[in-house]
């Protein structure tokens, strides 16, 4: 289970880098829209929807890996606990 831990880890870590170097990127492009002349400015923002796209797809894609991640703790904590019996305990004042 621990390589799989280090590879969600190092996945986690790489999307979370690729969506700190887009916003970066997607700060910089806006600087650049607002000192732009009008002949940049349609490439600049193309080159911007496209880079908070891939911030929001690695946002996206984080989130999703975590969702997995705890699901499958769940998974794995539901799959540990015992069974709980099929007959009613006749001591047990409680109806199930």
């Amino acid at each position: 289970m621990a390589d799989s831990d280090d590879i969600a880890a190092r996945h986690a870590r790489t999307l979370r880098k690729l969506a700190e170097l887009g916003l970066e990127k997607a700060r910089a492009l806006q600087e650049q829209m607002l000192t732009a002349k009008n002949s940049e400015i349609a490439a600049l923002a193309a080159e911007f929807e496209r880079g908070s796209g891939a911030v929001r797809e690695a946002i996206t894609a984080e989130a999703e890996l975590e969702h997995r991640r705890r699901r499958a703790r769940r998974q794995a904590r539901e799959r540990a606990r015992p069974p709980r019996p099929l007959i009613p305990d006749p001591e047990s004042r409680t109806v199930h």
